[in-house]
């Protein structure tokens, strides 16, 4: 049985940002244990980043990961479980979207990637990982936001991309 699920505001997404980012090392090792046991597949997805990543680049798409969790069961807290090959065929399907983007003019892939974001079931959600994957990027920052992402390790480009679409892979699967 499908049932439509609630979206998540920005203050709420904004709200487990700042939860996460505030535990000590031990509330933040048993928010993933917790992650792994109530969903072990999408914490097995989360945790297999390539070889090219870093561990600190694992920890935070881990981190992200558990922020998108938290904020999807705030507002709905019977979320279904997520299985491996739903995430691999999800993760192909984002794959080949932004793969279609390639050939596009700056104009058209940015009308497609505005038209994705439109008609998103948690745009909040995605637009906040955006956010946060590209905060250091940005020229003018406020100093919130600066202090806010001190602790987050440095991302390469590359990785960035990757991390985006197994964030959104996962984000997908449990909208489904």
């Amino acid at each position: 049985m499908r049932f439509d699920l609630n979206k998540v505001s920005i203050d709420k997404v904004e709200e487990v940002w700042d939860a996460v980012s505030e535990y000590e090392p031990e509330e933040l090792s048993d928010a993933i244990e917790k992650l792994a046991i109530e969903q072990p597949d999408l914490y097995e997805y989360l945790e297999s980043a390539p070889d090219e990543f870093s561990d600190a680049e694992v920890n935070f798409q881990i981190c992200l990961g558990l922020v998108v969790y938290e904020s999807m069961k705030s507002a709905n807290p019977l979320l279904p479980t997520i299985l491996w090959d739903d995430l691999i065929e999800q993760e192909e399907a984002n794959v080949t979207m932004l793969q279609s983007l390639e050939g596009e003019s700056d104009g058209d892939g940015l009308a497609v990637v505005q038209e994705m974001y439109s008609n998103y079931p948690q745009p909040e959600i995605l637009g906040s990982l955006s956010a946060m994957l590209m905060a250091d990027e940005e020229e003018d920052e406020d100093e919130e936001e600066t202090a806010e992402m001190e602790d987050a390790p440095e991302i390469s480009p590359e990785n960035k991309g990757s991390i985006f679409i197994t964030l959104k892979t996962m984000l997908d699967c449990l909208n489904k």
